[in-house]
């Protein structure tokens, strides 16, 4: 029985073309993560690359 695909999986649960549509679909895990730290770095969940702040758990509350 061979593995289903990153495709096939994203299909299944019907994200594919939600993610495909918005540019989400990465070549490489390592792609697929780079984009998920830049992501969360922008939105203050973890410290902007060089800074001696700490990882936040949990969002900034909105204002």
């Amino acid at each position: 029985m061979s593995k289903p695909s990153h495709d096939q999986i994203l299909a299944a649960l019907g994200v594919a073309e939600h993610l495909r549509r918005d540019g989400l679909v990465f070549p490489t895990t390592p792609d697929a993560i780079a984009y998920a730290r830049a992501h969360l770095r922008t939105s203050g969940v973890l410290p902007l690359a060089g800074s001696a702040e700490q990882p936040r758990l949990t969002p900034k509350p909105s204002t």
